[in-house]
């Protein structure tokens, strides 16, 4: 489960947790903003959209991948509002972006 904190959105409050039945749930990884969408690759790496990565929703939206035990890195700073990722076969990820306006929305092909 990922958290899309409220307003103003502080850069570091976003987090991914665990949850498993019975227990507390427990970061996982965290220190993000606006999270909207995570996926898992096949080798354990982390893949997660931030829909923002200024103040509020200002600036482009990231595409950051977090491997096991390894430090967060950002794979593309260019997107606009994205609202999923999926890891598709043979490494390529998939990002939908401009996902919050109807007609606009596009979903790219990124191979990291």
């Amino acid at each position: 489960m990922s958290t899309l904190t409220g307003a103003p959105f502080v850069a570091g409050a976003a987090a991914i947790w665990r949850v498993v039945p019975g227990q507390a749930p427990t970061v996982y990884v965290g220190g993000f903003k606006t999270i909207t969408d995570f996926d898992f690759g096949p080798d354990g790496t982390l893949y997660l959209v931030q829909f923002a990565s200024g103040p509020f929703f200002g600036q482009p939206g990231l595409l950051i991948r977090v491997p096991p035990n390894g430090a967060p890195q950002t794979i593309n700073s260019s997107l606009t509002n994205p609202t999923g990722v999926l890891v598709g076969p043979g490494g390529a990820i998939y990002v939908s972006n401009r996902g919050n306006v109807a007609g606009v929305g596009e979903v790219l092909r990124i191979v990291p």
